[in-house]
């Protein structure tokens, strides 16, 4: 999505995810399940959803430039591999003759359960997507706002409407229910946690390939060579967060070395170098979910420490700087063995369920 440093693309990509409202007013449909850089039928979409009330999958490629062939391309892939549905082309501005090809297209290949939109965007937008390109990574979740606050976000540009209002279709809604009992979905779990508690790192947001004999969650750092990295188990019975540096990044990885003393204070005490790897490791607890929550405390600390010098926001010498607050802190010391406080009170929420857990694994981390 980004070419040259810029992720302005990404960026307006992100801002539709957050506010899902600018897509439901454009088509006048109810979003559901909306998810960046989905798989489907083997190829990878911008932004994938379902049409509540229909029922339909939806698949949305966004283009901040105008309509050109190689698009163009990428729409006919999109229908194909569709049976029904709603594919969504998003652009700055619009060649007629290119929406004249996607309904001769599909009337050739007698898609008659496809609704197709082509979205334009307004030019307003643009200016906005400069501007928050120029910014510190962590801070543009913040100002996507900016965004949402123009008018008319995305117009109609051309339709084509061939699903009757009643037609409902094969997508399911439902709330998805991980199997722990797999290594891919416990990792899917991971991430949803992650993305939860940080919101603002727009790497999380992408769908991370799932092996089936892999514990481990990767997630780029920002630049190339380096990768933060996860997990609920490695190979000793450890969870673990670390970054792990490329053999490219080996200078970055004895420079950041001589900041061992800070790393120590504000992320973890017990903070290892090895291998090319900086890194906690803990046992776990018994509960997946008290886990997940350790993690991520420790991953919002890694990315708040790292970030400004990933970014170069910072040299890597002296102390680090914290651009954004984290949510955690306070004394981090934790001794790793297995939290032992007990949840008393009966737990009639999800919400209440999730501030319990949270609570232990303070407790974990902070007795």
């Amino acid at each position: 999505m980004s070419k040259n440093g810029s992720n302005k693309e990404a960026i307006f990509c992100w801002a539709l995810i957050k506010y899902p409202s600018i897509l439901e007013d454009a088509m006048q449909l109810q979003l559901a399940n909306i998810e960046l850089e989905n798989r489907a039928g083997g190829k990878k979409t911008d932004i994938s959803a379902v049409d509540r009330k229909r029922r339909l999958n939806i698949l949305i490629e966004v283009q901040i430039t105008k309509s050109n062939t190689r698009y163009l391309e990428r729409i006919k892939e999109m229908i194909e591999i569709q049976p029904e549905g709603v594919i969504v082309w998003i652009a700055s501005e619009f060649e007629d003759n290119h929406n004249r090809e996607i309904e001769e297209w599909l009337r050739a290949k007698n898609k008659r359960y496809i609704d197709f939109y082509a979205l334009q965007i307004d030019p307003q937008v643009m200016p906005l997507l400069i501007e928050l390109n120029e910014l510190y990574k962590l801070e543009v979740f913040d100002e996507l706002y900016r965004i949402k606050e123009v008018d008319k976000i995305l117009t109609v540009h051309h339709s084509l409407q061939q699903l009757p209002d009643f037609y409902i279709g094969q997508a399911q809604i439902t709330k998805y229910e991980y199997d722990y009992s797999r290594i891919e979905e416990v990792k899917k779990a991971l991430l949803c946690v992650l993305r939860e508690r940080m919101p603002y790192f727009l790497n999380f947001y992408y769908n991370k390939k799932a092996y089936i004999h892999d514990h481990i969650l990767n997630v780029g750092a920002g630049v190339a060579g380096l990768n933060y990295r996860c997990a609920v188990k490695n190979r000793n019975g450890l969870a673990f967060v670390e970054l792990y540096f490329d053999i490219s990044k080996i200078a970055m990885y004895e420079k950041f070395q001589t900041l061992k003393r800070q790393m120590k204070e504000r992320i973890n005490s017990n903070i290892t170098f090895v291998d090319r790897k900086i890194g906690i490791y803990f046992a776990p607890p018994e509960s997946y979910e008290e886990t997940f929550e350790i993690i991520a405390k420790l991953f919002e600390r890694f990315l708040l420490f790292f970030s400004p010098y990933i970014f170069r926001v910072k040299e890597i010498k002296a102390e680090g700087i914290e651009v954004r607050k984290s949510y955690t802190d306070g004394d981090l010391d934790y001794e790793c063995g297995i939290m032992s406080a007990e949840i008393e009170n009966y737990i009639e929420t999800e919400d209440s369920y999730r501030i319990a857990i949270e609570d232990r694994a303070d407790y974990y981390l902070y007795r």
